[in-house]
């Protein structure tokens, strides 16, 4: 039986280490509660714009209408569904053209109360955890 190398040994232990960090990044990932999201939030403004548009043209909405449905000008939503770029302000007034302002709410939802103490006297924390 041949001898390793040292560049042997070396890579093996470098195939060692990162079989490794694999599982527990493996471990890790999947013992999250919340689903992953790559997306960075560039891209995932313009996937807003383009569901935007899908649910506008399902709607059978022309830009003009919802525009004068929802106080967003056109070139606005134009811009918004091909690029995502639009205020906070046009955005909900676009879901709110659109009958689906209510499903902002489940942006921030509350964290459940765990004691009876919480229930009964909530103390208000300024922007701590």
């Amino acid at each position: 039986m041949p001898h390793e190398t040292h560049a042997q040994k070396k890579n093996k232990c470098y195939i060692d280490i990162n079989k490794r960090v694999f599982f527990e990044l493996k471990d890790t990932i999947m013992s999250t509660d919340r689903p992953l999201n790559f997306l960075l939030p560039e891209d995932f403004a313009r996937q807003l714009g383009v569901l935007a548009r899908e649910r506008r043209l399902a709607s059978n909405l022309s830009r003009e209408t919802l525009a004068g449905r929802s106080g967003v000008p056109a070139p606005t939503l134009r811009k918004f569904e091909t690029t995502g770029a639009i205020s906070l302000i046009g955005l909900l007034r676009l879901a709110d053209g659109l009958d689906c302002l209510d499903d902002f709410k489940a942006l921030f939802p509350r964290k459940p109360v765990m004691t009876m103490e919480e229930f009964v006297a909530p103390t208000r924390q300024r922007g701590r955890k």
